[in-house]
């Protein structure tokens, strides 16, 4: 089969698609329309495996001779390409209609607010309960990286896939299923969903064949209009649900509840959780300093929103790394060093535009450093000071603010290489 795909797309997804056909013996060509130099890594990783890599858009004028096209998130396509295309496919289509897939429940996540936290946590509770369950969709892994899995033979006990789906995931994979979906065991709607969007992408999925469908009491009568069965919805929160406030704790409840799981079992599973990996992530305590996690930060509004979180505490703070906007947004990025106590930087293009700008405020910064174990014992050293000289909590965090490609294959594996360094410490 000739495959191809349609962007590298964000964290590498495109590049795990072909990936993942080339490894099924089909001939892969990847389609990018940004710079080579921006996407070198991703090139390297796929280096010496067969996948043609093309910059020419020339391709897209000759898409009837593939067999499939496949789509990397948040990539747009031309009407045209979908109109000549044979097939389309993206990764969530590819995983839901997948043969690999056949026996693993589905849970989706939707809603305005708050899906990744709750797809965080509804997998880290099922696997506390006994279960397989892994996730996808959102800022986390592909769906590709989920098949890949599976075609290896690695993770065969998947007992159920947690999907996190923007609006217009819904649409495009609704389309590139040929509005043929799976069963899906529940679709869970966050708390701060409007009823406006229950009438168009959310009815989508509302019309498929769904165990339960967990959503805010307020929601019930627009969602039992669009689905016609009344015994099919879950309100949140119910009469026994120890998080009263609507928050993802008490949707995920709902949902395992939905699933039957007893609720004691439940709230202990749901006890054990620490955080989403990557974003503010609280990784350890050691020494009156502790490490926090949010690689996922990619832009500086990111980081202003992690340093306002902490209160007032001294944070000793890691950022820099690979420019994805082209101009800095200096404003930004002095709210965020207005509230730490040091500075060190990750090298890269973005941190190059950092570094004039914290010269002209004459602010003090470590490095810039090439390797992640560098920068954390700088920024550790910094925290070890303070707390003798204060003997309060101090916080080492990695909230980057901008791209990983210079150094690392994606922020996931950016945060891994920091939690890795600090479970060492």
């Amino acid at each position: 089969m000739n495959v191809l795909v349609i962007g590298f797309g964000p964290h590498g997804s495109g590049a795990e698609a072909a990936e993942y056909y080339n490894n099924a013996g089909h001939k892969v060509t990847i389609y990018e329309t940004r710079k080579k130099s921006q996407v070198q890594s991703l090139i390297d990783k796929l280096d010496g495996k067969g996948i043609d890599i093309s910059f020419d858009e020339h391709v897209l004028q000759e898409i009837e001779k593939y067999d499939i096209v496949v789509k990397a998130p948040s990539v747009p396509l031309k009407y045209s390409v979908i109109k000549k295309a044979h097939a389309i496919t993206n990764d969530l289509a590819a995983l839901l209609e997948s043969p690999l897939t056949k026996n693993i429940s589905f849970i989706v996540v939707v809603g305005s607010k708050g899906k990744t936290t709750s797809a965080a946590i509804l997998t880290h509770a099922l696997n506390a309960l006994g279960y397989r369950a892994t996730s996808c969709g959102g800022i986390g892994k592909s769906g590709f990286h989920i098949l890949s899995e599976l075609a290896s033979g690695g993770d065969r006990s998947y007992t159920h896939i947690v999907i996190a789906m923007a609006n217009w995931q819904i649409g495009d994979t609704h389309m590139f299923l040929d509005r043929n979906w799976p069963r899906l065991s529940a679709i869970l709607i966050t708390t701060q969903t409007k009823k406006e969007e229950i009438k168009e992408e959310f009815g989508i999925l509302l019309r498929q064949d769904v165990g339960k469908i967990i959503a805010d009491r307020s929601l019930k009568k627009e969602i039992v209009r669009q689905k016609g069965d009344r015994k099919k919805f879950a309100a949140i929160p119910s009469h026994f649900n120890p998080y009263v406030y609507p928050s993802p704790e008490a949707s995920c409840y709902e949902t395992l509840r939905a699933l039957r799981i007893p609720r004691r079992k439940i709230i202990k599973a749901l006890k054990s959780y620490k955080g989403v990996p990557d974003r503010l992530e609280q990784i350890a305590i050691k020494n009156g300093i502790l490490y926090i996690n949010d690689s996922a930060s990619t832009i500086p509004e990111s980081v202003v929103f992690a340093v306002r979180t902490m209160g007032e505490v001294s944070i000793h703070l890691i950022c820099g790394g690979t420019d994805k906007r082209g101009e800095l947004d200096e404003n930004t990025m002095k709210q965020a060093f207005r509230y730490v106590s040091s500075i060190t930087l990750l090298s890269g293009s973005f941190t190059k535009k950092l570094i004039p700008m914290l010269d002209k405020s004459k602010r003090r910064y470590h490095g810039p450093y090439d390797s992640m174990k560098d920068a954390l014992s700088a920024a550790r050293s910094e925290a070890e000071s303070f707390y003798k000289e204060k003997g309060s909590t101090q916080i080492v965090l990695l909230s980057p603010g901008s791209s990983s490609l210079e150094h690392f294959e994606n922020e996931f594996n950016r945060g891994d290489t920091f939690r890795h360094l600090v479970e060492e410490i």
